[in-house]
C-alpha cells in the first residue's frame, strides 16, 4: 500500500520538478522519505519470499539470486542516482566558494530531469498488483 502511495507521489512531483519549484519543508521531508523508503525496499527485496511455479520460495540464496536477476538493476538505476544527487546537494550547500556552488547548483537543477527514471518503479506496481490478485484468487 505504501508503495502505491510513493509511486503516486512520484507520478505527481517528478514532472513538476522540471519547473524548478522552490523547496518547502513538506517537499524536503517527502523527498527524504521516498528515498529512504525505496532504499529500504531494495534491502527488503533481498529477504522477501516469492512464488515460483505455484510454490513459495523462502531460501534466502534463491531469493537473492531471483532479486539480482530481476529487479536489482532497475532498483540501482533508480535509487543510486538519487543518493548521488543528495550527496552533491549536501556538498554544494555546505562548502565551496559562491561561484562554484552556484554553477554546481545549476548543474544539479539541470539533472533533475533524470529523476524521471524513478517512474520506472511503475514496473514494480505491476508485481504488487499481481500479488494482490494472487491473494484474492486463493
Amino acid at each position: 500500500v505504501i508503495s502505491v502511495l510513493m509511486l503516486s507521489y512520484d507520478l505527481i512531483t517528478i514532472p513538476l520538478s522540471v519547473f524548478d519549484i522552490p523547496d518547502n519543508m513538506l517537499s524536503m521531508v517527502m523527498e527524504w522519505f521516498t528515498l529512504v523508503f525505496w532504499s529500504s525496499d531494495m534491502l527488503l527485496s533481498c529477504i522477501t519470499s516469492y512464488v515460483d511455479q505455484g510454490r513459495i520460495v523462502t531460501n534466502i540464496v534463491m531469493i537473492m539470486r531471483n532479486y539480482f536477476k530481476t529487479w536489482f538493476a532497475l532498483d540501482c538505476i533508480v535509487v543510486l542516482p538519487e543518493w548521488a544527487f543528495k550527496v552533491l546537494e549536501y556538498v554544494t550547500d555546505s562548502g565551496g566558494n559562491g561561484e562554484t556552488a552556484s554553477s554546481t547548483g545549476r548543474l544539479l537543477r539541470s539533472f533533475r530531469a533524470i529523476r524521471i527514471a524513478r517512474l520506472l518503479r511503475l514496473a514494480k506496481l505491476q508485481r504488487f498488483l499481481g500479488v494482490i490478485r494472487d491473494k484474492i484468487d486463493s
